[in-house]
């Protein structure tokens, strides 16, 4: 299918946004779902859960990266990495992906987290890097 006229660059950012978290979720079976959603908290790429409600998501992550970025400048420290919270079902890690976005991603609570942490990592900036390109 051929993009709209104009809308070519953006159709390549969310194809390569899309492949890359595809690849994410093939090396490792513990993510269960991905989002990618900007710092205002609008889910703009996302394969979710079933029953996990975006706008609750979005307001989510926006609000845990501000407030993250927040303690690291009180600190004098860097910023945040990442924040990783639990409940009974998933691990949900935010990552900031370049200066505008964030990687939200859903980890099978039984699986082994730590081992996505630094490919996560690299696969926010790589989705920041994009979000970026002008």
């Amino acid at each position: 299918m051929r993009p709209l006229a104009g809308q070519g660059e953006e159709m390549d950012k969310s194809a390569a946004c899309r492949q890359e978290a595809r690849e994410l979720m093939q090396r490792f079976p513990t993510v269960q779902g991905w989002a990618l959603m900007s710092r205002d908290g609008i889910v703009m790429l996302a394969q979710l859960p079933p029953a996990v409600d975006e706008d609750l998501l979005g307001t989510l992550g926006a609000a845990l990266i501000s407030l993250g970025d927040r303690w690291a400048e009180s600190r004098d420290t860097c910023t945040t990495e990442y924040i990783l919270l639990g409940d009974c079902r998933y691990r949900h890690l935010f990552l900031p992906a370049g200066g505008d976005g964030i990687l939200a991603l859903f980890l099978d609570v039984k699986g082994d987290w730590n081992s996505v942490v630094a490919a996560s990592c690299m696969l926010a900036e790589r989705m920041g890097q994009v979000l970026e390109m002008a």
